[in-house]
C-alpha cells in the first residue's frame, strides 16, 4: 500500500481551497494524498502511479467524475482500484448511472469529515 503502511490516495477536485482542505484532513487521518485539479491529471497520476484507492468529484471541467469513472473501470490494470464519487447530486438515477459505470462508493458534498474517512476505510476493506 503506498509509501510505508499509510494508503495512497488521489483526489481529484477542481475547487482548490476544498482540495486543501480534503489533503489536510486525509493526511490527518493517515492517507498519503496527491491532488488533481481536474479529472484529466487524476488519470494521468493514477496511471503513473495507482493508488490505494481514488476519491473523485463529480462536476469537473474538461473531464468530469463521468469519464474517470468509465475510464478507470473500464481499464484492465486500474478498475480493482476502489472509487468514491463526491458528489452534490441527490438524483439516486445519477448514482445509479455512475454505479453502472462502476463507481464503488459515494460521498455527499458538503462533505463530513469522519463520514469520508469511514467510507474511505470501508472500501480500502
Amino acid at each position: 500500500m503506498g509509501k510505508g503502511k499509510r494508503p495512497g490516495l488521489v483526489v481529484a477536485e477542481d475547487d482548490a481551497v476544498l482540495a486543501k482542505v480534503l489533503k489536510m484532513r486525509l493526511e490527518l487521518e493517515g492517507f498519503d494524498v496527491r491532488l488533481a485539479g481536474d479529472g484529466a491529471e487524476a488519470l494521468d497520476m493514477i496511471r503513473a502511479e495507482p493508488p490505494d484507492l481514488v476519491v473523485c468529484d463529480l462536476m469537473m471541467p474538461e473531464v468530469d467524475g463521468y469519464e474517470v469513472t468509465r475510464q478507470l473501470k473500464s481499464d484492465a490494470e486500474l478498475k480493482r482500484i476502489p472509487l468514491l464519487i463526491l458528489t452534490a447530486l441527490k438524483e439516486a438515477r445519477e448514482r445509479d448511472r455512475l454505479t453502472g459505470l462502476g463507481a464503488d462508493g459515494f460521498a455527499s458534498k458538503p462533505f463530513e469529515s469522519k463520514e469520508l474517512t469511514a467510507k474511505i476505510r470501508e472500501l480500502l476493506g
